[in-house]
């Protein structure tokens, strides 16, 4: 058995509503600080919730972010896994590679 807690971040209003009725509001964490030092609005769920919403997301009807956390009380990290691919515009933007210049 994993020591993973796991939660979902909803990005919008459809996807916050979506969660709410699939996990029920006593599943909802208010001000939960992660990693990143910010604190976060979200549900806490098993991994197969976690799996089901990842499939609805790659047909793009769900928008959300998904965080752990190694145990009950460890930091609430981004889970690097369900990222979306990243493009040369991301890559770009985050100065992982600067642009090249034709001579």
């Amino acid at each position: 058995m994993s020591n993973k807690v796991w939660y979902l971040e909803a990005l919008n209003i459809h996807t916050n509503e979506i969660i709410a009725n699939e996990l029920g509001a006593e599943m909802a964490q208010h001000g939960i600080l992660c990693q990143d030092g910010v604190k976060r609005d979200l549900w806490e769920c098993e991994y197969r919730t976690i799996a089901k919403f990842l499939r609805n997301e790659q047909q793009g009807q769900l928008h959300f972010i998904v965080f752990y956390r190694e145990r009950r009380y460890g930091p609430v990290k981004v889970w690097p896994f369900a990222k979306k691919k990243t493009t040369l515009a991301d890559v770009l933007q985050s100065g992982a590679v600067k642009k090249a210049v034709a001579l």
